[in-house]
């Protein structure tokens, strides 16, 4: 593991040491643990519950807060990247992929969940799938699973209203 992400972790547990209602300081080290591991730096059963600890630390304080969210989500790609133990919804992973910006990956979870009859997809309902609607694979999905709505897509992608 570089040491220059070892330094950042290490000045993250200062500041929130110094103020445990840093959110953006908690949203950092949550990352961070849970990029320890999907890179396999350690295993995701010790780092794991400390990211998901740091990420409901930072929504209790701030729930509102995106980076918050966000980092709640990425708790997940550790746990599933390796699938070791259990079975992980398909919808949290895509949620958690295009969360982190990671479209094409999100797609890929998606239409592989979709390949293993994964009944979470019902929740592609959800308002918070709606940056990948315009997605032609996304659309794909949605259709084979009888979810596709096209005034539901027309509605994600106009502008709002001013």
């Amino acid at each position: 593991m570089p040491s220059d992400l070892r330094r950042g972790a290490a000045l993250l547990e200062e500041a929130t040491r110094a103020d445990p209602e840093f959110t953006l300081a908690l949203v950092g080290l949550s990352a961070y643990y849970s990029t320890v591991a999907v890179q396999g730096h350690a295993p995701s059963t010790e780092v794991l519950p400390r990211a998901e600890d740091l990420a409901r630390r930072a929504l209790l304080v701030d729930p509102q807060l995106p980076e918050a969210h966000r980092a709640f989500g990425m708790r997940f790609l550790g746990a599933t990247e390796r699938r070791q133990g259990g079975w992980i919804a398909g919808a949290a992973l895509v949620g958690a992929w295009s969360g982190a910006g990671k479209t094409e990956r999100a797609l890929d979870w998606l239409e592989s969940s979709l390949q293993a009859r994964d009944a979470s997809l019902i929740l592609l309902l959800a308002p918070w799938f709606d940056p990948l609607r315009p997605e032609p694979r996304f659309e794909a999905v949605t259709r084979a699973i009888g979810l596709h709505s096209p005034e539901r897509a027309a509605n994600t992608s106009a502008s709002p209203a001013t």
